[in-house]
């Protein structure tokens, strides 16, 4: 997909790089982000550096630019940031129960597991 981008910046308007980055790259990453976005810095390595270099390459900006003012420009979250949010939304989607059946009854509050006990003792 990186390298469809890099043919493509020659002959597409940079809007047009954009959305085809945000159709191919970007709808991947926010897809697969609530299985895998936990996943050890090690493991997400890979990952991040291929979205720092679709970014670079959609600006034509050079290797070793730093890719957080050309993420902002593009409006485009970094994979931690995406991955944040996406726990938001699930965490959202869960208090206000819009989750799917299928998981609605599975997770628990802490103050529903861990109630006090409030037996009033009384010492005679």
């Amino acid at each position: 997909m990186i390298i469809f981008i890099e043919h493509m910046k020659n002959i597409l308007l940079t809007y047009n790089i954009r959305t085809v980055h945000f159709a191919l790259v970007h709808s991947h990453y926010s897809n697969g982000i609530r299985a895998w976005g936990n996943a050890t810095k090690a493991a997400s390595h890979h990952s991040t550096i291929l979205q720092k270099r679709a970014l670079r390459i959609i600006n034509n900006a050079n290797y070793n630019e730093h890719v957080d003012p050309l993420s902002t420009a593009y409006r485009s979250l970094n994979l931690n940031d995406l991955y944040e949010h996406q726990a938001l939304m699930f965490i959202f989607d869960y208090i206000t129960n819009k989750l799917r059946l299928s998981l609605a009854g599975t997770f628990q509050f802490n103050r529903d597991y861990l109630k006090p006990d409030l037996k009033i003792c009384s010492f005679s």
